[in-house]
């Protein structure tokens, strides 16, 4: 790791950050301007066929529904889609792969390619899913063990027929983030899961009760092995979990399967520069303390359980 904090990581990059940030801004207030235009324009022209229209009915509503996602098609082209995508693939290029690399030993960053379902399906986080997408893969190592990690959206789609025989689609998200998987060379030879979701139950017949309170009431741990659990779970571990948790309120989940690690961070889309509406600065440093975050306690593990008699 180069860099230990954000702030130094930031003033030492290469790249013209005010530029970025300048650039944002412009394409920010273009997209907000073109949107309130757009529901104007729709409101106004949604007016016009309603008050020509003398009877109201599902034949007069569907071309009103064609007319409004015709202008909605058109605004997005005025707003500058291409504009706004070159510069997020320019922002993951420059910005993202940069960052990456103050912690990915041989970073391979391909932002187009994803992650295969069924490295997603050995964390065996649980629930039916049907439809899977991923992007940002990259790969690399941390102290010498492999990494790949990549932006994921899986989610469970259903069709129910009312009882007049109409079709409704139900879309579930089951997860929606930062997934990955990392090599921890030695085999902990037993399972080991720390998560947020209170529902989950790979392990609830072996439910681990902590020495620490905080660490318990915010996270529930289950393993097959309590004795090397309590091993593996130092205190400065439970601290390192407890801090990310608590600065940016991120459910996550880590399991251990012999000698491999699991994690899954709910943050929605990752490494998009418009994912949300707050600057690139501050979407950058929440990226850069989630791998910092990662680096950290992998390196960590590999080492505990280097030492770990097992």
């Amino acid at each position: 790791m180069k860099y230990e904090n954000f702030e130094e990581f930031y003033s030492n990059m290469d790249t013209d950050n005010n530029k970025i940030l300048e650039k944002w801004k412009k394409l920010s207030a273009k997209k907000r301007k073109v949107f309130w235009l757009t529901l104007l324009i729709i409101f106004i022209v949604d007016i016009i066929i309603l008050f020509k229209v003398k009877f109201i009915s599902i034949f007069s509503i569907v071309p009103i529904f064609i007319v409004d996602i015709f202008i909605f098609i058109i605004s997005q082209i005025i707003s500058g889609n291409k504009d706004i995508v070159q510069f997020n693939n320019d922002y993951k290029e420059d910005i993202i792969s940069k960052m990456l690399e103050n912690f990915i030993e041989e970073l391979d960053y391909i932002p187009l390619k994803g992650m295969p379902s069924n490295i997603y399906d050995e964390a065996q986080y649980g629930g039916n899913y049907n439809k899977y997408y991923s992007d940002d893969y990259f790969e690399g190592k941390i102290n010498g063990q492999k990494i790949i990690m990549a932006d994921l959206l899986v989610q469970e789609e259903t069709k129910k027929r009312d009882k007049d025989g109409n079709e409704t689609t139900e879309t579930s998200t089951i997860f929606n983030g930062l997934f990955g998987k990392i090599s921890l060379g030695k085999s902990i030879n037993s399972n080991l899961s720390i998560t947020r979701d209170y529902g989950f139950s790979l392990f609830s017949k072996q439910k681990l009760e902590m020495d620490s309170y905080e660490f318990e009431k915010k996270f529930n741990v289950y393993t097959d092995n309590q004795i090397i659990a309590m091993q593996l779970l130092t205190s400065d571990i439970q601290e390192d979990i407890l801090e990310i948790y608590t600065k940016y309120k991120i459910d996550f989940h880590i399991t251990i399967m012999n000698n491999n690690m699991y994690v899954l961070f709910n943050t929605g889309s990752m490494f998009e520069v418009f994912s949300t509406k707050d600057s690139p600065t501050e979407v950058l440093e929440k990226y850069f303390e989630i791998m910092k975050f990662i680096h950290k306690i992998t390196k960590k593990l590999i080492l505990t359980i280097d030492q770990t008699q097992i």
